[in-house]
């Protein structure tokens, strides 16, 4: 039997509007998110869970993503996991006012430093970022998030304020780009990942060997 044919007409229909396919689901037997079915998802390379415990925000919703949210209610959560497994970009990017690097994904890297130096954007209120590194893969939001997984003792966790809302960011460090580099060839070397496209910007790293500080609250 189809997985479909054990979904409502509005969970189908969701499933379609963000074209998740049907091998990109696991069934969470009623349950919530726990270790296992994260890991179990982890390990099968699947995007939503269905037939999952009710959703807090509304009994309908019976999804949920590997951090364990409801995609239909948390736009967020279902960006994130539908770039789990997505073609495209990883990339670091440096900025020499903050003392910080960047690791993102994108899947259009052309454009990418203009939209962040942007004046309706200046992510983390810089305008000077500047493309270090990039390299095209499978699975780009995989590989970022084992990338940053490696630099979490350097994480900035402080808030910041874009369009006057406060903002957290789990993809800044306060590392140097060298260390930030050493985190994307372990993920490379252990994951086996097929990278193409690859651009690094020799002629101006040296000036983003920032100190490796360790992450404090702020």
């Amino acid at each position: 039997m189809s997985i479909k044919e054990e979904l409502t007409r509005s969970q189908v229909a969701f499933l379609e509007k963000h074209k998740i396919a049907e091998d990109s689901l696991i069934n969470a037997n009623g349950g919530g998110m726990t270790e296992e079915l994260r890991q179990r998802m982890i390990d099968e390379e699947k995007i939503v869970a269905y037939n999952s415990s009710e959703c807090t925000v509304n009994s309908n919703h019976r999804f949920v993503t590997q951090d364990g949210h409801c995609p239909q209610c948390i736009k967020v959560s279902l960006q994130n996991a539908l770039e789990e497994y997505e073609d495209g970009y990883v990339y670091i990017i440096g900025s020499v006012k903050a003392g910080l690097v960047k690791i993102g994904l994108t899947t259009e890297i052309v454009k990418r430093v203009k939209s962040l130096n942007g004046t309706a954007s200046r992510f983390a209120g810089c305008d000077d970022w500047e493309m270090l590194f990039y390299a095209k893969t499978t699975k780009i939001g995989k590989t970022a998030r084992l990338i940053r997984e490696k630099l979490e003792n350097y994480l900035d966790r402080r808030q910041y304020t874009k369009i006057d809302k406060p903002q957290k960011t789990a993809e800044l460090f306060r590392c140097s780009y060298n260390k930030a580099r050493q985190a994307y060839i372990e993920v490379h070397n252990e994951q086996m990942l097929e990278f193409t496209q690859k651009v690094e910007k020799f002629g101006i790293i040296d000036s983003y060997q920032f100190r490796n500080l360790i992450a404090t609250t702020v």
